[in-house]
């Protein structure tokens, strides 16, 4: 397998096992600290990473939390502005592209830290710990009957 694309697996791998570890069943989106809390405390056990590992993995899922609290906090000025669009007697599409650009810009910009964050902390991993992650990210996929699939 070519090395960008084992590297671009790993990646999405890795957003996925932290994006599930963050929603419980039922809550989609809902990022709750302890669940993150575990998620950590699982993943460092897992791969037996270091004190400095472990720091990092603290830093990055504490940074996305904090995306993600930022996003949620001006979900109700965007859902006042959907509100404010659909009253209008008219909507033109520059207002919707606006909106919808924007979104995409804020979701993006998470997605691009959160990116460069596991690029540096998977830099730190062994080769043991990367085969160890490869194994749980395969586990997961055969236990979800395909939902990591990538």
């Amino acid at each position: 397998m070519k090395k960008r694309t084992l590297i671009i697996t790993i990646v999405l791998s890795f957003i996925l096992i932290i994006g599930a570890a963050a929603c419980r069943h039922g809550q989609r989106g809902v990022i709750d600290k302890f669940t993150l809390e575990a998620a950590s405390r699982r993943i460092s056990y897992q791969l037996d990473l270091n004190e400095f590992q472990k720091v990092q993995l603290e830093n990055i899922i504490a940074e996305v939390v904090n995306e993600a609290e930022k996003m949620r906090a001006d979900h109700e000025s965007r859902r006042q502005e959907v509100v404010n669009l659909v009253l209008q007697e008219t909507i033109d599409r520059e207002s919707v592209d606006r909106m919808v650009a924007e979104r995409f810009d804020r979701i993006q910009t998470m997605i691009d830290l959160f990116a460069d964050r596991l690029i540096d902390f998977h830099a730190t991993l062994t080769p043991e710990q990367r085969e160890k992650a490869a194994e749980q990210i395969q586990e997961l996929a055969d236990k979800r009957h395909g939902m990591f699939r990538l």
